[in-house]
């Protein structure tokens, strides 16, 4: 199955990647490079939030992810500018 993680989008941008859904918990995903699965698998939790089975969901998750950076940095920037020693 291959999906897109959206987990580090902010570093390394959306992934495609094959795996499959675990089958004991339906929310997490487990890549499966070449479709076998590897000793080293990796995790991600959360449907819509990690990882998404249409590339349009990634995007939006990802300019949410974008949007809320920014707003995060706006307000460490107000914080410095009125800093004073």
């Amino acid at each position: 199955m291959k999906v897109w993680i959206t987990k580090y989008a902010l570093t390394k941008g959306i992934q495609e990647v094959d795996g499959v859904i675990s089958s004991l918990s339906p929310e997490r995903f487990i890549t499966t490079p070449d479709g076998q699965i590897p000793e080293h698998k990796e995790y991600f939790k959360g449907e819509g939030k990690e990882w998404h089975i249409a590339p349009g969901s990634a995007k939006i998750r990802a300019n949410e992810m974008v949007a809320a950076k920014i707003k995060s940095l706006k307000k460490s920037l107000v914080y410095f500018e009125n800093l004073k020693f």
